[in-house]
């Protein structure tokens, strides 16, 4: 499709170059049989010099054949574009893409006959001055030229296609994310792959940064409008402000007489899977265009290579940024579904551990406390994915679980706890951290390793044996 898109005067500048780069070895081929040695870079830029005028010529055909300029004026002003134009628009982006690689590959051709003749002696000043003789001037402005309108055409059929993409509906059911996250990272793929294929830095690295700038305004703030829209049921607004829920609202009244059955059913965990989602493709985007890369700037020097390497780092921003909205909205939801399993929390937490005698089993507190949670958590395992659910687990065992069973503890002095108390206490902790490392497919253990640990102190017949277990050491799980 890219061939047959590549009008007259693109063929043409690729054959310019590929007829400059055949002089150039066969004028240095002449050169070492005639001379014995190595063509000076005189002469391999006094040679360049000849094709370049014809190249530039090309150059400027297809800013002003296209009509750039005024293409650009126009997306800048205008915004949007429809459909027809968008596909017009996309097959000059592959033909500009494709000029400007050739033309930096050239460079890279010319940059290795150039340092083929410099040696360690010499100085990165004289380095710099014999390599700019390879540099020549009227096709470096027609170069710019066009970089100077593949930039703000290439962000402008990306701004479209999002926006139009922002705008569709529709639900994989399946993986329970909006078709929108699909189509919008399809969109940033191709226009990344595109940017990078022109071998160009300064192309690469404003595309890359506007990448990462829409990731972390426009595609950020449609993904939190989502959380912040009515759940399915029309009445309710679940998935967005969740924290002003117990704040005095009408909507926080609402919920807190509802069901815990209720509030399932209308629970959407479509906007929170669109989240996790997209975070992923950022980092597989990421990693695809650092393998493109490999390949792009086989022939390039390193360190141009490591500027692109680094350009491409930008976009890490971008996941960190979405992660963690992510986790502050799931964060908001555990807060919400506390008020269900909070009675049982606060039951365990009033028990008396000083009068425990005689033989300890599960006490019926964490059992209640247990089955409260499950039946809490369960129906948002079938809206959230596998990655929310299991983070879901792990924000209430570490923000809602774990300090209110040390607090429960650390509340008490130590004769609160009788023997049999501490071990069943224990024996409690056992339970509830089986259970909850069961409820999610990635243990949570880890962040009940502190509680464990008070547990074990809890059991000690001596304080003196708390050394034994090197607690507080580098490596440890916790400290002492």
């Amino acid at each position: 499709r890219q061939g047959g898109a590549l009008d007259r005067g693109s063929r043409l500048g690729g054959a310019q170059l590929a007829a400059a780069g055949v002089s150039l070895r066969q004028g240095g081929a002449l050169v070492r049989e005639s001379f014995e040695e190595e063509p000076s870079l005189q002469l391999l830029a006094s040679l360049y010099g000849k094709a370049a005028p014809s190249i530039a010529d090309v150059l400027g055909l297809l800013y002003a054949n296209k009509k750039i300029g005024g293409l650009v004026r126009r997306y800048r002003d205008q915004g949007q574009m429809d459909r027809a134009a968008a596909a017009e628009l996309d097959v000059l982006l592959d033909e500009v893409s494709l000029c400007l690689q050739r033309l930096e590959q050239f460079s890279w051709f010319l940059h290795r006959h150039a340092t083929a003749k410099i040696t360690g002696e010499q100085t990165a000043a004289q380095h710099a001055h014999e390599t700019q003789l390879l540099r020549n001037n009227i096709v470096e402005v027609k170069k710019a030229e066009l970089i100077s309108g593949y930039i703000p055409l290439e962000e402008s059929f990306m701004r479209n296609s999002v926006d139009k993409a922002l705008k569709g509906g529709g639900k994989d059911e399946e993986d329970k994310v909006s078709s929108l996250v699909d189509e919008v990272f399809y969109v940033l793929k191709r226009c990344t792959f595109r940017a990078l294929q022109t071998s160009s830095l300064n192309a690469m690295g404003d595309i890359i940064m506007y990448v990462n700038t829409l990731l972390v305004t426009t595609y950020k703030d449609a993904l939190e409008q989502l959380l912040s829209s009515t759940d399915r049921l029309g009445e309710l607004n679940l998935s967005g402000g969740l924290a002003n829920l117990f704040r005095g609202t009408t909507v926080g009244g609402q919920v807190a007489d509802m069901s815990r059955r209720q509030l399932g059913s209308a629970f959407d965990g479509t906007a929170y899977n669109n989240f996790q989602v997209s975070a992923g493709y950022v980092s597989k985007l990421l990693e695809a265009l650092e393998g493109e890369l490999r390949r792009v700037f086989g022939g390039a020097n390193k360190k141009d290579e490591d500027k692109a390497r680094e350009c491409l780092s930008e976009l890490k921003n971008a996941n960190q940024v979405l992660t963690k909205s992510l986790q502050d909205a799931i964060s908001r939801l555990g807060s919400v579904l506390e008020r269900f399993f909070g009675p049982q929390l606060n039951a365990f937490g009033a028990l008396d551990f000083e009068s425990v005698q005689g033989e300890y089993g599960e006490s019926q507190a964490v059992a209640e406390l247990i089955s409260s949670i499950e039946s809490t958590l369960e129906p948002f395992r079938g809206e959230l994915n596998e990655a929310n659910f299991d983070s879901l687990v792990v924000t209430i065992v570490d923000q809602i679980v774990a300090p209110s069973f040390e607090k429960l503890v650390l509340g008490r002095k130590p004769c609160s706890f009788s023997l049999s108390g501490a071990m069943q206490f224990d024996r409690d902790l056992r339970s509830l951290s089986s259970f909850l490392s069961g409820l999610a497919s990635r243990s949570v253990r880890d962040k009940l390793t502190r509680l464990s640990q008070i547990a074990i102190v809890l059991n000690l017949d001596d304080p003196s044996e708390i050394w034994e277990y090197n607690w507080g050491e580098q490596g440890a799980a916790g400290s002492a």
